[in-house]
């Protein structure tokens, strides 16, 4: 779908190319959808806050001090720490991680914690 100011020239600054999974109203696909039908004006009205909602979260994240830090699931938290703990086994001996380390630090690589 579409929504623009001007449908001829279709302006690039105005204009704003949508895809959603909302079934429009009274059609056919409205019955089996678990969503709620949603007319053109809906979608467009959604799609246009959608920038002031995302603001708004990292405000709320900055002042929270959560700015920093990435939401996981359970599952990869516990990945995460899986490898942590497995990772200098990987390599024998914590001498060549730390030599590992160095070098890529020479070479300008940044390694994550």
């Amino acid at each position: 779908m579409v929504a623009t100011t001007d449908p001829d020239t279709l302006p690039e600054k105005s204009t704003w190319y949508l895809a959603t999974n909302l079934p429009r109203p009274n059609s056919t696909r409205q019955a089996d959808s678990h969503h709620p039908a949603a007319a053109l004006a809906e979608i467009v009205r959604i799609y246009g806050i959608r920038n002031w909602i995302e603001q708004s979260y990292k405000q709320v994240k900055d002042e929270l001090g959560w700015a920093d830090f990435q939401v996981r699931t359970d599952r990869a938290i516990r990945r995460s720490w899986a490898l942590r703990k497995d990772f200098p086994s990987l390599f024998g001996t914590w001498e060549v991680l730390l030599a590992w380390h160095a070098a890529s630090r020479e070479c300008g690589v940044r390694l994550c914690p």
